[in-house]
């Protein structure tokens, strides 16, 4: 069974937009500490934003960290969703790159699978894509 990952570029995006936010909260905390920006009525509102922002930088580190395509002969299994070769009804194969669909799988059950465009070995999968599935559409 071949297994493939986010790479590295992938992770190191999602890594330095953590490290972006905790520097502009770390600047203005520095700021208030100072003295140099008081908290007036849209302080708190910018403070929770920023947080919010982390918080989302962070779920989107570890979305792309935990994120995994596992293949065999008998299937394909995307994060924890396994599905047959014969149950895969469609495909469609875009140009993308990160986080962005760029292998979307069509199984019979109205289920999806989505492979982002940043996992290693994109090219490989594709060609597998086309060999198994009957329908594979080009975008």
């Amino acid at each position: 069974m071949d297994e493939f990952k986010i790479g590295a570029a992938v992770k190191t995006q999602a890594l330095l937009g953590i490290v972006w936010t905790v520097v502009l909260l770390g600047g203005g905390i520095a700021l208030l500490s100072t003295g140099l920006f008081k908290m007036t009525e849209f302080g708190p509102v910018i403070y929770l934003a920023l947080f919010v922002w982390l918080a989302y930088d962070i779920h989107k580190f570890v979305k792309a960290v935990k994120f995994r395509v596992q293949v065999s002969y008998d299937g394909i299994k995307v994060r924890d969703r396994h599905k047959a070769w014969t149950e895969i009804a469609s495909a469609e194969i875009r140009p993308a790159a990160g986080m962005k669909p760029a292998i979307l799988l069509h199984a019979a059950d109205r289920t999806d699978l989505v492979i982002p465009g940043g996992v290693n070995g994109r090219d490989y999968l594709a060609a597998l894509v086309e060999k198994h599935v009957p329908n594979v559409t080009k975008k």
